[in-house]
C-alpha cells in the first residue's frame, strides 16, 4: 500500500512538472509576442496558459496571477476599454487579497492600470495610479527597477506637462541619479530621462540647462541608434524646438526639415513624430506671415494627430489650438472664436489648467480685439492665477499674460490699474534677460530681446510716454536695455584676454577668426560659395556654437561689480551744475492700427462685422528724456512728427550735406525743442545733434 501511495505521489509530481514546463511554454511565448507588440496574439496565448495555471495551481497561485497580469497589459489596446478597465481592476483585487500589497505583483497591476488610463486620456486617474505604482514598486522591487524608473519618469513628465514643475524636477533627477549608478550611458532608459529634463528646463525657462540636456541626448541617440533613426530625427527637432523658443528661427527650421528628411524616410509622413515637425514649421510660417502655408501645415498635421492619438489628445488640443491662434492673427474671430470655446469646455473637463490657460489666454486676446472687454478681463484674470499657480510669477508665460492685462487697462482707461501691470512686466522683461543672456551668442541674445521681450518694454515705455508718467523707470529701462545689448561684447572680449588662460585666449582668436570668415562669406552669392565648396551655414552653426561657450566662460570671469545696473541718478550723479543726459527714444504711437473684417461669421454675411483694432500704429514719436543736476525725474520732451523727420527731414539733411548748402530746417526740426527746455542752464557740446551723449 504505502509503495502504491509513493507511486501515486511521483506520478502527481510528474503530472505537475509536466503542467508546470506547458506553462512555462505558453508563457514564454506569449511574453515574446508581447514584447514585439503583437497584443493581439499574444492574447489567445496567455488566455490558454492562464486555464492550464488555473487549473494545476488555482486562482491564488503567484502562476496565475502573474498570467492574469501579462493577459491585462494585453488586453490594454483592445477595442473593449470597459471590459478591460474591469478586468484590470479585479486582477487589482485578486492580487491584493491572495498575495497582499507588498507583493511585486501588485505593484505591477497598479501599473496595468496607469497604462491603461493613459491610453484611454484619463490624467487624473493616470496620475493617482502612477503614484501608487511609484510607491508599490519601490518598496516590492527597489528603485533600480525598471518599473520603478520608468513610472517615476513618466510622473515627471506628467507633472511637468500640468505645470508642477518642482516635483516634475525632483522626480527626474532622482530617475537620473539612480540611472547614472546603475546604467550605461547608451541604455535608452538613460536617454529618455535626459531628454526629458532638457524638455522640464525649457519649459521652465532655463534655456542654458535645457540646450546642454538636449545636446548630450543628440549624442547618445547618434550613438545608440544612429543618424537614420527616428530616434536622432526626434532629438535634433526637439533642440530645434528651443532654438525657436530663442528666436533663432533660421537654425530651428534647419533642424526640423533635417529631422523631417531622416523621419520620411525611416517611417514615412504619417506618423505622430512627423505631424509634429510639420506643426513645428506651421508655426515659423504664421510668425514670418505665410499664413496660407501655415494654415495648410495645422490641417495636415491635425490629420495625422487625429488618426495616431484622436481628438482628446494633447497633442491634437496644442496643434488646434495653433490653428484657432492663426485664424485670429487672420482676422477670422468668429471661427478662431468657436475653435477656443470648444477646446476650452474638454479642457475644463480634464482640469488641464496648465493647457487651458493657453486657450484662454488666447480667447481674451480676442476678445479685446472686438472690444468686449468685460469678458477679456474675467478671463485674464483667470489666467494669472493660473500662471501664478502653474508657472510662477518669474517665468515668461506669466509675462505674457501681465502684459496684455496691462493692454486691457489700456483700452479701458483704467490707466492706474495698467501703469501697474506694465511696471510689473517691465521689470520681469528685464529679469528673464538677465536670466538667460549669460549662455547666449550674441545674435541669440538679439534674437531673444526682439522676440521675446522687447515688446513687453516697448509697450511699458509707449504707454508711459504718452501719458508722461512713470519717466524714471522708462529713462532705467534704456539704460537697461542699451547696457545689456550692446556692452555685452566688449565685456566678454576684455574677461577673456585678461584671464591669462592661454586656452581661453586661443579659443577667443579662434572664434575672431571664424566670425570675420562668416561676414566675407556672407557678402557672397550662393553661387559663389558652391565653387568655393563653402558652407556658410556650417561656419556659423560652428561660430554660433563656440560663442557661445566663449559667453559662458565669460560669466565665470565676470566681477560682481558688473551686476550693477545703471540707473538715471548714477547718471545725474556724473553731471556738472551746467551738464544734461539725454536718452533718445522711438516709438509707436498707441491707437487704431487697422480695420478688420471678419468673413468667417457667415451668419451676418454679406454684412461682415468690422473690427477697429488698437495697438501701434505707424505714427512714429521721438521721445526727448532729459537728466540735469537739479532734476527730481527725467524731463520730457516728445517729438510728435517721427515719421517727418524719418522721411521728409532726414532726406534734406542728407542733400544739404552731400550738395554742402546751408541747412536751414534740421536743427529747427530735430533740436530746437530739446534745446528749450535745457534754456540757460547747460552747456552745449561741439555737435548739438549727437543724441544720447553728455552735455
Amino acid at each position: 500500500m504505502r509503495t502504491i501511495i509513493v507511486l501515486l505521489g511521483l506520478l502527481i509530481a510528474f503530472n505537475s512538472a509536466q503542467a508546470q514546463a506547458k506553462w512555462e511554454t505558453l508563457f514564454q511565448k506569449a511574453d515574446s509576442l508581447q514584447k514585439k507588440y503583437a497584443h493581439k496574439d499574444a492574447i489567445p496565448v496567455f488566455e490558454e496558459a492562464l486555464a492550464l495555471a488555473e487549473k494545476d495551481s488555482g486562482k491564488t497561485s503567484e502562476q496565475y496571477l502573474k498570467t492574469l497580469n501579462y493577459l491585462g497589459f494585453s488586453k490594454i489596446s483592445a477595442e473593449d476599454k470597459q471590459g478591460t478597465e474591469a478586468f484590470l481592476k479585479n486582477n487589482q483585487q485578486l492580487i491584493e487579497q491572495a498575495l497582499t500589497q507588498k507583493h511585486a505583483l501588485y505593484a505591477y497591476a497598479l501599473y496595468n492600470l496607469a497604462v491603461f488610463y493613459s491610453v484611454t486620456q484619463n490624467t487624473i486617474l493616470e496620475e493617482a495610479f502612477c503614484r501608487q505604482t511609484v510607491m508599490f514598486s519601490k518598496a516590492s522591487l527597489g528603485e533600480q527597477n525598471s518599473m520603478y524608473r520608468g513610472t517615476a519618469r513618466h510622473l515627471g513628465n506628467m507633472c511637468r506637462r500640468s505645470g508642477n514643475w518642482i516635483e516634475a524636477e525632483q522626480w527626474l533627477l532622482d530617475v537620473l541619479r539612480i540611472e547614472r549608478m546603475t546604467l550605461s550611458e547608451k541604455h535608452s532608459d538613460y536617454g529618455e530621462t535626459i531628454n526629458t529634463l532638457g524638455t522640464l528646463y525649457r519649459d521652465m525657462g532655463q534655456y542654458a540647462k535645457a540646450e546642454n540636456f538636449y545636446k548630450e541626448h543628440i549624442q547618445l541617440t547618434k550613438q545608440y541608434f544612429g543618424e537614420k533613426q527616428p530616434e536622432y530625427a526626434q532629438s535634433i527637432a526637439n533642440l530645434g524646438g528651443l532654438y525657436h523658443m530663442l528666436g533663432n528661427g533660421k537654425q530651428a527650421e534647419q533642424l526640423y526639415k533635417q529631422a523631417m528628411a531622416i523621419l520620411k524616410v525611416a517611417s514615412g509622413e504619417k506618423t505622430l513624430d512627423y505631424a509634429l515637425l510639420i506643426n513645428n514649421l506651421a508655426i515659423i510660417n504664421t510668425i514670418s506671415g505665410d499664413y496660407a502655408a501655415a494654415e495648410q501645415l495645422y490641417k495636415r498635421s491635425l490629420e495625422v494627430i487625429k488618426a495616431s492619438l484622436g481628438v482628446q489628445s494633447y497633442e491634437y488640443a496644442y496643434t488646434y489650438k495653433n490653428l484657432a491662434d492663426l485664424y485670429s492673427t487672420m482676422g477670422l474671430y468668429f471661427k478662431a472664436e468657436q475653435m477656443y470655446l470648444e477646446s476650452i469646455a474638454k479642457l475644463k473637463q480634464q482640469e488641464s489648467n496648465y493647457l487651458y490657460a493657453f486657450y484662454a489666454e488666447n480667447l481674451a486676446s480676442l476678445y479685446l480685439s472686438i472690444g468686449q472687454y468685460d469678458r477679456a478681463q474675467e478671463i485674464l484674470e483667470e489666467v494669472l492665477r493660473i500662471r501664478k499657480e502653474t508657472v510662477g510669477e518669474k517665468h515668461l508665460e506669466y509675462n505674457i499674460a501681465l502684459n496684455r492685462m496691462g493692454t486691457l487697462y489700456t483700452h479701458m482707461n483704467n490707466y492706474e490699474a495698467a501703469g501697474a501691470s506694465f511696471i510689473k512686466s517691465r521689470g520681469l522683461s528685464q529679469a528673464l534677460i538677465r536670466q538667460n543672456f549669460s549662455f547666449m551668442s550674441e545674435q541669440e541674445k538679439t534674437n531673444y530681446f526682439n522676440y521675446e521681450v522687447k515688446s513687453f518694454i516697448d509697450d511699458f515705455t509707449s504707454f508711459a510716454v504718452e501719458r508722461n508718467k512713470y519717466l524714471a523707470e522708462v529713462y532705467d529701462s534704456q539704460l537697461f536695455t542699451k547696457g545689456i545689448l550692446l556692452a555685452s561684447t566688449q565685456k566678454m572680449k576684455n574677461r577673456l584676454l585678461n584671464s591669462k588662460d592661454t586656452v581661453v585666449v586661443q579659443k577667443y582668436k579662434q572664434w575672431n577668426t571664424l566670425k570675420m570668415a562668416v561676414g566675407k562669406y556672407a557678402q557672397m552669392t550662393r553661387e559663389e560659395l558652391a565653387q568655393k565648396n563653402i558652407s556658410l551655414d556650417s561656419l556659423e552653426t560652428e561660430s554660433n556654437n563656440l560663442e557661445k561657450e566663449l559667453s559662458l566662460l565669460s560669466e565665470f570671469f565676470a566681477s560682481l561689480a558688473d551686476n550693477k545696473e545703471t540707473t538715471w541718478q548714477d547718471i545725474q550723479a556724473k553731471l556738472k551744475k551746467n551738464e544734461a543726459a539725454i536718452e533718445i527714444i522711438r516709438i509707436n504711437h498707441f491707437g487704431i492700427e487697422k480695420t478688420v473684417t471678419d468673413t468667417s461669421d457667415l451668419a451676418k454675411a454679406p454684412n461682415f462685422p468690422q473690427y477697429k483694432l488698437q495697438g501701434s500704429t505707424d505714427t512714429i514719436y521721438y521721445a526727448a528724456l532729459i537728466v540735469k543736476k537739479n532734476s527730481k525725474q527725467p524731463e520730457l520732451v516728445l517729438l510728435k512728427n517721427g515719421n517727418e523727420l524719418e522721411d521728409k527731414y532726414i532726406a534734406y539733411q542728407k542733400n544739404m550735406i552731400e550738395y554742402k548748402e546751408k541747412d536751414l530746417l534740421s536743427y529747427d526740426q530735430f533740436w530746437k525743442p530739446i534745446a528749450e527746455n535745457l534754456k540757460q542752464e547747460v552747456s552745449f557740446a561741439r555737435n548739438p545733434a549727437s543724441f544720447g551723449e553728455q552735455y
